[in-house]
Formats: structure tokens, sequence, C-alpha cells
């Protein structure tokens, strides 16, 4: 018997998912930390370069509940999906609250105009 395509395309979306909501924007906040680490301060086009490729790589994982839905996949994969990328959005989201603290981790100072 061979295996459903139907559940290794859902199980491929489903880890995509996951990864563009979770894992891939951990590594890759540890991989600037990591750079950064003898830096005694951060420029703030670095800063937003990076907040910029972060978001962009967490908030993929709304546009695979999407795809989920239109190719109708499962509930428990689709229920999977709508977690990972609830998550992203709630942790990743940019609010000014959020900004100006990672600015301060990150010893950036703001710019005066």
């Amino acid at each position: 018997m061979e295996p459903d395509p139907g559940l290794a395309i859902s199980v491929v979306i489903t880890t995509l998912a996951g990864i563009a909501g979770i894992a891939a924007p951990i590594f890759y906040r540890s991989y600037f930390v990591y750079r950064n680490r003898d830096k005694k301060e951060i420029m703030p086009d670095d800063f937003l370069s990076f907040e910029r490729v972060l978001l962009t790589t967490a908030l993929l994982s709304p546009y695979f509940l999407v795809i989920s839905v239109l190719i109708n996949m499962n509930e428990t994969a689709n229920m999977l999906i709508a977690l990972f990328a609830l998550y992203a959005l709630y942790y990743y989201f940019p609010t000014e609250k959020k900004v100006r603290f990672e600015m301060k981790i990150f010893r950036i100072k703001p710019t005066k105009h």
C-alpha cells in the first residue's frame, strides 16, 4: 500500500509552517546576537534589516494556513498551522513597546531628527 500523497503534502506544509513561524526566527535571532556579540553598539540600519528579515520569515506562516485551507488539508494540520501562525503573529508583530525594548536589549541609540 502506497502512502497517500495528500498526507505527504499535509506533512510538508505543516512542517514548513512550523519552521517559518517558530524555528527560523529563533535561529535567525540567535545568529544576529552571535554575530553582534562583541559590538558595543549596533547600528540602527543593521537592526532594521534584522527586524525586517525576522518579520518576513515569521509572518510566512499565515500564508501556509491559507494554502492549507485552499487545498482542503485535514483539520489537524489546519489547527497546527493556525497555532504556528497565531504564535508568529502574536510574538513577532512589532509594537512600539516591543521595538523600544528590543532596541534597549541590542544597545541601539535612537536617531535624532
